[in-house]
């Protein structure tokens, strides 16, 4: 599956998954890149969750309406409610066990 960027017209729709794991970064920000073929692998590995990403220099009012304060964040919802986040590059492990916990 791919990793779509979502944007203003896309955001609400793109979180009404049922599994839909978004990640918020900036083109600029080290961990964010170091973190992105990490994401994208997931993106390839889980067929049943929708991946989608916000860059917060364009989208900045969807970063803040989603109370996100440091980049790269990383939130899980289900059917368009939150139910976890984390903060900071995690490894490929600590990615996989975070989808896995969520989609119980």
């Amino acid at each position: 599956m791919t990793i779509e960027d979502l944007t203003d017209q896309t955001f609400s729709s793109g979180i009404s998954h049922c599994y839909v794991i978004v990640d918020f970064w900036a083109p600029w920000c080290g961990p964010c890149n170091r973190f992105a073929p990490i994401f994208e692998r997931a993106g390839q590995q889980y067929a049943d969750v929708y991946f989608g990403r916000v860059n917060i220099d364009q989208y900045q009012h969807i970063a803040m309406a989603e109370r996100v304060s440091s980049i790269p964040t990383v939130v899980f919802y289900k059917n368009g409610q939150e139910k976890e986040r984390f903060r900071g590059a995690v490894s490929n492990a600590t990615l996989d066990a975070f989808i896995a916990r969520n989609k119980q």
